[in-house]
């Protein structure tokens, strides 16, 4: 019986990244509960800008939204939490002239962490946005 919850949460946990194996740890459990905490909830817009990127090798030029939002206060321990995410092919929706009047909501979806480096930061990547002038 405690085998088939096991067995459950485990292809719950694989189907969540692509299907593929991928053994629960402590470590993957925390990176999918903050995914699932910051996940289409309206944060703050702090700022928001078009970037690219150059590769190197190729010299391919890559085009991404980079948008900054902080975790309203009264949302628990996310709370004032500020994050910085990278929306890769994504079109820009407001101009900086337009933030400068008023205070928006940006909500991310489909949220994911892409990479934590050594010195502990996060670093976030969405697969659309969306902007609502705050109320």
């Amino acid at each position: 019986m405690a085998n088939d919850f096991i067995i459950d949460e485990t292809k719950k946990f694989s189907n969540h990244y692509g299907g593929e194996k991928v053994r629960k740890t402590i470590y993957s459990v925390m990176i999918r509960s903050a995914e699932n905490a910051l996940n289409e909830i309206p944060l703050e817009l702090l700022s928001i800008e078009e970037c690219q990127t150059v590769n190197k090798e190729s010299g391919e030029v890559s085009k991404f939204i980079r948008a900054d939002g902080e975790v309203p206060r009264g949302s628990g321990e996310y709370s004032k939490i500020q994050i910085s995410v990278k929306i890769p092919n994504g079109k820009l929706l407001i101009k900086d002239e337009d933030m400068e009047k008023a205070d928006y909501i940006v909500i991310f979806h489909g949220l994911k962490i892409s990479y934590i480096d050594s010195n502990k930061n996060v670093y976030f990547k969405a697969d659309d946005y969306s902007i609502e002038k705050e109320a």
